[in-house]
């Protein structure tokens, strides 16, 4: 469990790179910490092409923290 924890205090670095970079302004995110921008996500209507990325990037992650490998 640690390198899970490790792993997302990285990513949720990573994203707050990101955003004080500017990479997302236009998403209205500007100036924002992490839990504010995962908060105003989570509101969000989502489409059918989110939805998929979702489904992706979840199956995706559960294989890595598996150590089951990506599909190729």
């Amino acid at each position: 469990m640690p390198d899970v924890l490790a792993k997302l205090k990285l990513e949720e670095a990573n994203l707050q790179d990101y955003i004080n970079k500017g990479a997302y302004d236009s998403e209205d995110v500007a100036g924002m910490e992490v839990w504010q921008v995962i908060e105003k996500v989570s509101r969000r209507d989502f489409s059918a092409m989110d939805n998929l990325i979702w489904h992706y990037a979840r199956i995706t992650i559960l294989k890595e923290l598996l150590g089951h490998g990506k599909y190729s």
